[in-house]
C-alpha cells in the first residue's frame, strides 16, 4: 500500500514539475518574440542618415530631412489688392486710353498704361456683364479720307481681336472707325500725325 502511494506521489510531482517548466519556457519564448517584433517595428520607424560629422538635421512630421543650411518652406506671399470704389473704377475706365499706331499700319504700341487699363477693364466687365468697351479707330490726314476711314476701322478690329485673345468677351467690345475726323492735335507735323494715328478705348 505504501509502495503504491509513493509511486502515485512521485508521478504527481513529476507532472507538476513538467507543467511548470513548460509554462516558464513558453512565456520566455513569447517575451523574446515580442521584444524582437518591437525591435523590428522601432527600426522601421527610424530614418538613418549618413552625413558629414558637422551636419545637423531636422526631421519633420513628414519625415523630410533638412540640412542645417536649409530653411523651412516659406509661405507664399499674398498680395492684398487695395479696395477701390466701383464708381471710381468706372470713372477711370470712361477716360479714354490712347493706343498709338504706326503709319499705314495696324500695329500698335503695347504700353504698360494699356496693360494696366485692360487689366482693370477685364475685371470690371466680368463683374458687370451688361457694360461694354468702345474701341474707336483714328487716322491722320495723309491720303484720301475713305482710305483713312478703312485704316481706322482696321485698327479698331485689330485691337478688338487682341482683347478677345486676352480673354475679353467679344459681345462686350464695340468697334467704330472715325478716320481723320477727330484728330487729337492738328495734322501739321509728323509728330502730331503720329499722335493722331491711334485707337481710343473707353467704357461706353
Amino acid at each position: 500500500m505504501l509502495k503504491n502511494l509513493a509511486i502515485l506521489f512521485s508521478f504527481l510531482w513529476a507532472f507538476l514539475l513538467a507543467s511548470t517548466w513548460s509554462n516558464f519556457t513558453n512565456r520566455n519564448c513569447v517575451e523574446k518574440t515580442d521584444v524582437k517584433e518591437n525591435s523590428e517595428y522601432e527600426k522601421s520607424k527610424l530614418k538613418i542618415v549618413t552625413s558629414a560629422p558637422d551636419s545637423i538635421f531636422i526631421v519633420t512630421d513628414s519625415t523630410t530631412v533638412l540640412d542645417k543650411n536649409s530653411s523651412l518652406p516659406e509661405k507664399e506671399n499674398t498680395t492684398i489688392k487695395d479696395t477701390v470704389d466701383s464708381s471710381e473704377i468706372e470713372k477711370i475706365l470712361k477716360t479714354p486710353v490712347e493706343v498709338k499706331f504706326s503709319n499705314n499700319s495696324s500695329y500698335f504700341d503695347d504700353s504698360n498704361d494699356l496693360k494696366n487699363y485692360l487689366n482693370l477693364a477685364k475685371d470690371f466687365l466680368l463683374k458687370n456683364p451688361k457694360e461694354k468697351l468702345l474701341i474707336t479707330g483714328h487716322s491722320d490726314s495723309d491720303g484720301a479720307s475713305n482710305q483713312n476711314k478703312r485704316f481706322s476701322i482696321s485698327r479698331a478690329i485689330r485691337m478688338r481681336d487682341k482683347l478677345v485673345n486676352d480673354g475679353f468677351k467679344k459681345s462686350q467690345l464695340e468697334i467704330l472707325g472715325k478716320g481723320e475726323s477727330e484728330p487729337l492735335v492738328p495734322n501739321d507735323s509728323e509728330k502730331n500725325k503720329a499722335l493722331n494715328r491711334r485707337v481710343s478705348i473707353n467704357l461706353k
